[in-house]
């Protein structure tokens, strides 16, 4: 099956395909082909964009691909994590792990670990696996995480206070900010919630770990956002060398809004990701004359790379 992948991306370069993505070629083909995986009705979908080859590799939803490129990780109609492996062909369904995920798995830069997702009312409980489907670390979180590195999670973490925050979500936990390594199971809190203040991780930058305070003078103010004091901050990894922001970090969805122009309202933007260290974004769009979403390609520095892939969702590449 990798043979025929590189015969019919080899094929296509030479023979005309690099014309309608001259610059896509050689910033994404290079590396594995110009291969993007994602969901098609249920099913999920292998696109090959040089050959203009699609295959489905099975029934599921929310895939992942690794950074390497040789794993993808999605849920089956059951809700069991599939590890498929895209140069064999083999599948491992983990039915120990079965899940109420509602956003893809992440994968560990070094393609060691993948997370897996049950879904609350009020949180998400995210358990670390590696590839023999072992859980060697979770964590609770309400919000975003990242990876820092091959073994390090920062992640909004839930904690206990007193009095309970009175959310109208249900919960009456207080944010803060910690970071996890997997490799030893061990867990940091870097800001921790007080009866009048709240912390949420929102990113990583430069290798600075950006998050969002929020204060309030009374106990009620807690019930609105408007209510509160919010302020944006940056820090290393070990919470220390803190400096305020005047803003937060313009997020995928923002870029691509800016670079497409007014007739792309970015809240009908997905971002999912840049591919690699490029400036190339994969996204859908949502249109509500649509029935499915639709998954684009962009270079940041050209509006005109703007090129359809399929309908469908979560793509990952």
């Amino acid at each position: 099956m990798k043979t025929k992948w590189f015969l019919l991306t080899l094929s296509a370069f030479f023979f005309g395909c690099v014309a309608i993505l001259p610059a896509l070629a050689s910033e994404v083909y290079d590396n594995y082909g110009g291969i993007i995986y994602y969901e098609q009705d249920g099913v999920i979908i292998q696109n090959i964009l040089a050959a203009g080859l699609k295959e489905e590799i099975g029934e599921g939803t929310l895939p992942s691909l690794s950074k390497n490129g040789k794993w993808l990780v999605y849920y089956d109609n059951d809700n069991y994590p599939v590890l498929y492996n895209t140069e064999t062909e083999e599948k491992t369904v983990f039915e120990d792990l079965q899940s109420e995920p509602v956003s893809q798995p992440v994968w560990s830069p070094g393609n060691k670990y993948f997370t897996v997702e049950s879904h609350t009312s009020t949180s998400e409980y995210e358990s670390v696996v590696n590839k023999k489907g072992e859980v060697v670390a979770s964590f609770m979180t309400v919000d975003e995480f990242a990876w820092k590195n091959k073994n390090v999670i920062f992640f909004t973490s839930m904690n206990d206070v007193e009095p309970p925050r009175p959310r109208g979500d249900g919960g009456g936990e207080g944010f803060g900010v910690s970071k996890l390594n997997v490799k030893n199971n061990t867990l940091t809190d870097l800001r921790m919630p007080s009866e009048f203040i709240d912390y949420t991780f929102d990113s990583i930058k430069n290798a600075k770990i950006v998050y969002t305070k929020y204060e309030v003078t009374d106990y009620e103010q807690w019930r609105e956002l408007e209510d509160q004091t919010v302020t944006y901050w940056k820090m290393n990894k070990n919470g220390s060398h803190t400096f305020s922001l005047a803003t937060l970090p313009e997020t995928g969805e923002h870029l691509i809004a800016a670079t497409l122009g007014d007739q792309y309202d970015e809240d009908k933007i997905n971002d999912f990701g840049k591919y690699h260290n490029t400036s190339w974004h994969i996204f859908t769009l949502r249109d509500e004359n649509s029935e499915n979403p639709e998954i684009y390609i962009v270079h940041l520095d050209d509006a005109s790379s703007l090129f359809k892939v399929d309908d469908g969702d979560a793509p990952t590449w």
